[in-house]
């Protein structure tokens, strides 16, 4: 079981969910590794999103960086979210190019800006959304076997509409976006998401 089931039982988020949970499985073994399986479940949801969002045009540059960066992009994940994505970017840069052995801390860090960022996903995009919270004591134990897309696995109990607000989260209303999709207000505070060093 990781942090990252709940995607699972939805074949739209096929083509990142797995990366998601090869990250977590993996937190024990290599960190490293970790933190590119991460960056790769990352530029695999933004380039996700920008195929379903009509908000959204994808820029010449396809680079994450400039996903991430471009201003349609940032004002729909908002800016604690925005800092969360490019502390995983910059890590994962880190990680695949410089080749600095990572820590614990920092993977772990990168699967929790991931979540959020997953679960942002799940509840402006999914068909079903239930609340949820990361679980830092779930990828310890990750190894021991998670499910890959198309296993067989029960729906989160009791659907909520994604409109209600998650337990960890503030309890103050949705802020309407000029898109006319609504969006919870952000749950994530800055201080957790300052990079490792700029890449």
């Amino acid at each position: 079981m990781t942090n990252f089931d709940f995607l699972l039982s939805d074949p739209q988020f096929g083509s990142f969910v797995n990366s998601a949970v090869a990250a977590e499985k993996i937190y024990n073994i290599d960190p490293g590794a970790c933190v590119m399986n991460c960056r790769r479940a990352l530029e695999a949801a933004v380039k996700w999103m920008y195929s379903v969002d009509g908000a959204l045009v994808m820029p010449y540059d396809d680079r994450l960086a400039s996903l991430v960066d471009a201003g349609d992009f940032r004002d729909i994940v908002g800016d604690d979210l925005w800092r969360r994505l490019k502390y995983i970017r910059q890590t994962g840069n880190i990680a695949a190019h410089t080749g600095k052995k990572l820590s614990q801390a920092q993977a772990l860090l990168c699967l929790e800006n991931l979540w959020y960022f997953m679960d942002f996903i799940a509840c402006c995009y999914g068909a079903d959304y239930t609340p949820g919270c990361f679980d830092p004591a779930l990828p310890e134990r990750a190894g021991e076997g998670a499910p890959l897309l198309g296993s067989p696995l029960p729906r989160r109990s009791s659907p909520h509409s994604w409109r209600r607000t998650p337990p960890c989260a503030p309890s103050s209303p949705p802020a309407a976006r000029p898109s006319g999709r609504t969006t919870r207000p952000s749950r994530l505070t800055s201080p957790s998401t300052r990079p490792a060093s700029s890449t």
